[in-house]
């Protein structure tokens, strides 16, 4: 597809307009020809977009983890701790679990049937995640601050497989974010951080 400046306009009012349309009918109750009309476009050039509603539902999901991603690097360019900087992009995630426009939506209904349809999977937020940890988690390699033996496709994946957890069931413990604060930094950072006083 190409990535004109009016095709990304077009592809956004698409993905905009299937946000609202999930909002006010439910995701497995939507057209698209619902989502053509609200987007102000005709069903052919939705079709030129999206293949079906399972596309059109993952492509929102898509650009929804992009815009994460976007967001939580402000952690690692303003936190020089590695190990802070972690905790509160993972919190961030998390806390997105029901203020996000989109989790908001998917979240409300759990019976909703959906879980088949959708391919984001634990793969894709890891390959979102790498390029966010990679330069932070190396810096602090260097700098001595990271467990011996914890490679970076290690720290990428017990991050992701952590957040990924509480996103899809955040339990009383996830609810309660000074509570989960002090069990991420508890139980997750001490497998990738180095004991503190080690040289």
């Amino acid at each position: 597809m190409s990535t004109s400046p009016k095709r990304t306009r077009t592809f956004n009012r698409i993905l905009d307009a299937a946000l609202e349309c999930y909002a006010e009918t439910g995701v497995s109750r939507i057209t698209l020809d619902q989502v053509a009309k609200q987007a102000g476009v005709t069903r052919t050039t939705l079709y030129r977009y999206v293949n079906n509603r399972d596309d059109l539902l993952n492509k929102v999901l898509h650009r929804d983890a992009l815009q994460v991603q976007d967001e939580t690097q402000t952690f690692f360019r303003n936190q020089p701790d590695f190990g802070a900087a972690v905790i509160d992009s993972a919190l961030y995630t998390i806390r997105g679990r029901m203020t996000r426009p989109i989790n908001k939506i998917l979240f409300a209904d759990p019976d909703s049937g959906l879980a088949g349809s959708l391919t984001l999977t634990a793969e894709m937020f890891y390959d979102l995640a790498y390029p966010l940890l990679e330069k932070p988690f190396l810096d602090a390699q260097r700098a001595g601050r990271i467990r011996e033996g914890v490679t970076l496709d290690m720290a990428v994946e017990w991050v992701t497989r952590i957040t990924l957890s509480y996103v899809n069931d955040p339990g009383e413990t996830g609810r309660d974010e000074r509570a989960l604060r002090s069990l991420l930094e508890t139980m997750l950072l001490p497998a990738l951080m180095a004991p503190p006083g080690r040289d």
